[in-house]
């Protein structure tokens, strides 16, 4: 008897196992089935808002190589190159960051706001169906006779950034972008970007000396993923500098008034070059003759 209500018990466990994965199951397939519905529904009404990196199910991006920079998005009001959006599209992003207690922020389109909203307008434009190869992109209407006038595709591009609100380094961020359109439908898309700073990135300062036959150049190179303010230093009695290399931010002269110090700042991942003039033609010089440190004096 014992076992026997073992057995039952097990029994009614395993089918309310079944019932639960089927209910749970159920469930997704059926909010499958409505977003292929409504889809379908706006698509009947010519209506398109899509985007490549935003969807409906929450499009999940991972991003391990960030450079800490801006994130690029776009929408467009069309299904593909051939099938666009028949009305103005009136619509709201907005970025919100993803992480408790914390000091970041997400800001769109380099202003300091977390919600913007903008219009992809219904554009007629003339398509070309044939094989041709004819570029009629800027037919008008009157030259367009032999092609097929039609909605053509219209495009935003956005961007956000991360920014920390008490200065603070981001080096990782979570991100929801989420794109809503207003008028004439509502439909919403969204993303969650997970990026990360690439830590074995660590990046070099370089300088390099290449002697000319009139004059002598020095290279420096920054292979960080951010800018850098530098100082760089010599001997004005030997190499005087030119003075009307650019981006240079401030400098220093020596007692014989000869500029032997510089400031200036280097892009992530760019190259500056500065030329000198030997004072004796005679004489050899190589990097080892430049002292090149970091700065915070660009300020």
């Amino acid at each position: 008897m014992k076992n026997e209500k073992v057995t039952k018990h097990l029994f009614y466990s395993l089918i309310g196992v079944i019932l639960l994965v089927l209910l749970t199951r159920g469930i997704t397939y059926a909010k499958y089935v409505s977003d292929a519905a409504f889809n379908y529904y706006l698509s009947s009404k010519g209506f398109y808002f899509e985007s490549e990196e935003l969807d409906t199910k929450e499009n999940k991006i991972t991003d391990t190589s960030w450079d800490g920079e801006k994130i690029s998005f776009s929408i467009t009001n069309s299904k593909n190159k051939f099938i666009a959006s028949e009305s103005d599209i009136k619509y709201e992003i907005s970025c919100t960051i993803d992480e408790e207690d914390t000091t970041k922020k997400c800001y769109l389109n380099g202003t300091e706001e977390s919600k913007i909203t903008g219009q992809l307008s219904a554009a007629f434009g003339c398509l070309n169906e044939t094989d041709d190869k004819v570029d009629t992109s800027s037919y008008t209407e009157n030259q367009c006779e032999n092609y097929t006038w039609t909605y053509v595709p219209t495009k935003a591009e956005h961007y956000f950034e991360v920014v920390d609100t008490k200065g603070n380094p981001v080096d990782t961020a979570t991100v929801i972008v989420t794109a809503k359109s207003k008028e004439p439908y509502e439909k919403t898309i969204s993303a969650k970007y997970i990026l990360t700073k690439d830590s074995s990135d660590i990046g070099t300062l370089s300088l390099k000396y290449e002697s000319k036959d009139n004059y002598e150049n020095v290279i420096i190179t920054n292979s960080y993923n951010e800018d850098k303010c530098l100082k760089l230093t010599w001997n004005a009695d030997d190499l005087n500098i030119d003075e009307y290399n650019s981006n240079i931010i401030s400098s220093k002269t020596n007692s014989n008034n000869y500029i032997n110090e510089i400031i200036f700042k280097v892009s992530k991942k760019d190259s500056l070059n500065y030329t000198f003039y030997k004072k004796n033609t005679e004489k050899t010089f190589s990097e080892a003759d430049f002292t090149l440190v970091e700065t915070t004096e660009c300020q």
